[in-house]
């Protein structure tokens, strides 16, 4: 046999064996499971038409109705012995898709068998007609306004054509009064009764500016005069609304001092300044994420308000866009009503962003006039901090009615589950313990820190300590505060749940300022006093009178620090060594500390335990 021979052999029973392997493939592959598919075809709608056959009831009386019975049905009412499968039992039918219906027409029952195994489908229409709405698939309105549904503009099928519009089954309704998301539904069936539903979703929303553009219509969008329901939760903490802004955004400001801080600003302007660093790269950081995303940077006015002009109302000069700022002079006196009463006034010394005509900064306190309220003050002064922020003009209400008890909620709360660890919760959270009242005011490396909001007291009598002879806050030296607090205040509360937790004691050379020269000590403690930089170190607008201790002393003059009656912070130097004043407790919870019950408001606090 010659080689061009034995090529050809070759070459021909190549072909053949692909041929056969082709013929095997488009056999096995597509013949036979049809050759099934249409035989279960053929069982199925004998199934169906005995079902209609023996409930005569279940017929369609009226020309051209139909009726369906489901694969599903058939099996459960065994009228097939099991689901009909293909390829050797290998591929099973969609049992809720296949389907066998009558239709009533002149000439009597009509049939119609659609089933659907794998990718092999009866050469019926099951397919509903195209539904095509007038205006928007997804829609968002606010509260209180009109609501009229756009309908359908078209119905249309591949086999029957256009359908009318008014065959149309339209389910669902719009309650324009209650926040929340509402779902209307269109329902379009063909002559074979294959049906389509669409759904147009419609949000009902209250934006924070149109509520407030409500509200404030007489006063130019400005909240004006003392009593007002104008409070908002941000964070967990409470902030009273300003104004809406021209373009929709929302100037807030805290309701509270969270802490006392000095100005020491730059060239007499806000930005760079100690205020500024406090407020944008420590506060704005406390902040979870999604409330974050809610604030919108803005330039924060920093003008300069001659003492002879304290009535000025504009702003000639604005600071570079920051997250968080503090009110101006102008936005105080925005709010004035006619006896000079404002929901701003507070009884403690507070920094406003202007400065005067000496360069200095002011600050605000309650007062009769504009005279007697606003004080210039050295920049190296710690007063009170309430942040300000300007949120999105997009910032929707969840909740609330504005007032102190029901404030404005702008982010649905989950409801915290029982055992849940404390270290997964928030800042500003409320936590009672040891029969006190507690805020988380960090959460760093599992460890979970608390702030007291008052001060401690047994039965109704308030502890007050003094330092002695020293000025330094020493837990290890017995006539130190520190001392004290970490030794003898664990008798008026149960330490059990707490760590012992490292921390940072600054000793200054001079003033206590943000970003002053100090030296740091380290110690380990269950308990101490707050920074006078760290947040609910402040007096809070609802505590006590009383002065309470600061972490912070100074080098300079064996100076002492702490929160005075009027919630400012003055420093006592050696002259007065035996004054006494209350204690505010730091404390830490351990990563294993979980919440057995409460949901972290003022009204309804964590309880923990082990």
């Amino acid at each position: 046999m010659t080689k061009e021979l034995k090529n050809k052999i070759l070459k021909w029973s190549l072909i053949l064996c692909i041929a056969v392997f082709v013929f095997v493939f488009v056999w096995f592959g597509y013949f036979s499971p049809m050759r099934a598919f249409k035989k279960n075809e053929e069982i199925f709608f004998q199934a169906g038409k005995k079902y209609f056959e023996v409930n005569q009831n279940s017929l369609p009386k009226d020309e051209n109705r139909i009726l369906s019975v489901s694969m599903e049905t058939l099996v459960k009412q065994k009228y097939l012995d099991r689901e009909l499968t293909i390829s050797n039992g290998t591929v099973d039918c969609d049992i809720k898709k296949s389907t066998v219906r009558a239709k009533n027409t002149k000439n009597g029952q009509k049939y119609y068998t659609y089933l659907k195994c794998a990718s092999f489908e009866s050469d019926i229409d099951h397919e509903g007609p195209t539904i095509e709405m007038n205006g928007e698939e997804n829609m968002v309105i606010s509260r209180g306004s009109n609501y009229q549904d756009a309908g359908i503009k078209s119905v249309k099928d591949n086999i029957d054509g256009v359908i009318s519009t008014s065959s149309v089954i339209t389910k669902g309704s719009v309650d324009t009064n209650k926040v929340g998301v509402y779902t209307i539904s269109y329902t379009a069936k063909d002559s074979l009764d294959n049906k389509t539903t669409v759904e147009r979703t419609v949000e009902v929303i209250e934006k924070l500016s149109d509520t407030i553009k409500k509200a404030t219509e007489q006063t130019g969008n400005i909240y004006v005069g003392s009593s007002l329901e104008n409070y908002v939760l941000f964070n967990n903490m409470l902030f009273r609304i300003v104004k809406v802004n021209e373009n929709g955004t929302v100037l807030i400001v805290s309701n509270d001092s969270l802490a006392n801080v000095d100005y020491s600003d730059k060239n007499g302007r806000f930005a760079g300044s100690s205020l500024d660093q406090w407020l944008n790269q420590y506060f704005y950081n406390l902040l979870e994420e999604d409330y974050q995303k809610m604030i919108m940077e803005n330039k924060w006015c920093d003008d300069i308000v001659p003492k002879s002009n304290l009535k000025k109302e504009t702003c000639d000069r604005y600071s570079d866009e920051r997250k968080v700022g503090i009110l101006s002079i102008q936005d105080y006196i925005s709010t004035l009503d006619s006896y000079n009463k404002s929901y701003l006034s507070s009884s403690a010394l507070t920094w406003y962003s202007n400065f005067s005509d000496e360069k200095l900064p002011y600050t605000l306190i309650e007062g009769s006039t504009l005279e007697n309220t606003i004080y210039e003050m050295e920049t190296d002064k710690i007063f009170n901090v309430k942040p300000a922020l300007v949120l999105k003009n997009n910032t929707r209400i969840v909740s609330g009615t504005g007032t102190k008890t029901d404030p404005y909620i702008l982010k649905t709360k989950e409801k915290v589950k029982r055992n849940s660890k404390i270290n997964t919760r928030q800042i500003g959270e409320y936590v009672r313990y040891s029969s006190y009242l507690f805020r988380i005011s960090g959460i760093k490396d599992n460890t979970t820190e608390i702030t007291m909001v008052d001060i401690l007291a047994s039965d109704g009598v308030i502890e007050e300590i003094n330092y002695k002879n020293t000025s330094i806050y020493d837990p290890k030296n017995k006539n130190s505060i520190g001392y004290k607090i970490n030794q003898n205040m664990t008798k008026y509360m149960d330490t059990s749940l707490l760590k012992n937790q490292e921390i940072e004691v600054p000793i200054y050379k001079d003033k206590v300022v943000y970003n002053g020269n100090k030296e740091v000590k380290k110690y380990k403690v269950r308990l101490s006093a707050p920074s006078t930089f760290t947040i609910f170190s402040a007096k809070s607008n609802d505590t006590t009178t009383n002065a309470y201790w600061l972490l912070e002393s100074s080098k300079n003059n064996n100076r002492r620090y702490l929160v005075y009656y009027s919630g400012t912070v003055p420093y006592l130097d050696e002259l007065d060594p035996q004054i006494k004043a209350a204690v505010k407790i730091r404390a830490y919870f351990d990563d294993n500390i979980i919440i057995k019950e409460g949901q972290g408001t003022i009204e309804s606090p964590f309880v923990v335990s082990k």
